[in-house]
């Protein structure tokens, strides 16, 4: 199976019709923060008026501007969800942390209207041999004080959810996918070089590992996006697709493409985005390993089974 994966769009438009031609994907996942994460008129009151931070920002969100917030984000949503079901190819799609609750309930109606659009959150889904697991909620392993966004939960919630979750699980399927915006704690995908700690999910790795997955597609950490080996499992974080990084898994022939030759429409939050990155840390795959996955296609652990 060809898997298309765009993580952390944040609001970003993809134009892939070109990807979609040449690398020819059976199904699309959206790995979370699909929609527009910036709104300027919040920044400047959160930042300029009061003088705040980045806990101030989100309290306003959460509150003063939440209503119009949403509705950026719905936005938003439409424009990309319209983009991407031209191509009348499936789409499994997860939140990430910056997703509201109102957007949140509006991509679950869609997934009711759209035959192509699929919200996988906290839900499972079998196509072919392969049952996919969603999870959009980010639990920080590394005990960091910051402000939790819409999307971030405390450890025992995300337990409880994914308990829930793992009782969807059937045993005899050929290989079972976890998508999940928030990668396993302390893997090379939730590792933030500039802070030098891993902030992954400690209840994902739990799940994982219990519920017998076999890969795992996350994404959230931008500049930790790689492959990470265990012996029973890998995983794969994708990066972040508005700083120009998306992939190709073919589950067939056990290989990772990664893809940086598509075009999107400009916006000031992608320019942001892609002057932020390279402000935060130097050109990605700094490991050897990963450099060289950047340039080939590159061989990954077999799934049990897959197809």
């Amino acid at each position: 199976m060809r898997i298309l994966v765009l993580s952390d769009l944040h609001g970003m438009v993809p134009k892939i019709g070109s990807v979609i031609k040449n690398e020819k994907p059976e199904i699309i996942v959206l790995s979370g923060d699909i929609v527009q994460t910036l709104d300027f008129p919040s920044l400047v009151y959160s930042y300029v008026i009061k003088g705040g931070s980045r806990k101030e920002y989100i309290h306003y969100l959460k509150t003063k501007f939440l209503d119009r917030y949403t509705q950026l984000q719905i936005l938003s949503a439409k424009s990309i969800i319209r983009q991407l079901t031209v191509h009348e190819i499936p789409i499994l799609a997860i939140p990430g942390n910056v997703e509201t609750p109102g957007v949140r309930e509006w991509m679950k109606i869609q997934s009711d209207i759209n035959p192509y659009f699929i919200w996988l959150q906290e839900k499972s889904l079998v196509i072919d041999d392969i049952q996919f697991f969603g999870f959009g909620f980010v639990t920080d392993s590394s005990n960091s004080k910051r402000a939790r966004s819409f999307g971030e939960i405390a450890p025992l919630p995300a337990y409880k959810k994914l308990n829930k979750l793992s009782r969807q699980v059937i045993d005899d399927m050929g290989s079972k996918i976890l998508i999940s915006h928030s990668p396993p704690y302390l893997t090379k995908l939730d590792y933030v070089p500039t802070k030098k700690i891993h902030v992954g999910s400690k209840p994902i790795r739990y799940f994982i590992e219990n519920a017998e997955i076999d890969v795992v597609i996350c994404g959230h950490i931008h500049e930790s996006r790689g492959i990470h080996r265990e012996k029973k499992w890998w995983g794969i974080n994708s990066g972040a697709a508005i700083e120009g990084s998306i992939s190709l898994i073919d589950t067939s022939k056990t290989t990772v493409k990664w893809i940086r030759d598509f075009r999107s429409k400009f916006s000031l939050t992608s320019l942001i985005y892609k002057v932020r990155s390279k402000l935060r840390y130097d050109e990605p795959f700094k490991n050897k390993l990963n450099y060289r996955l950047l340039k080939d296609p590159s061989r990954i652990p077999s799934t049990k089974n897959s197809g």
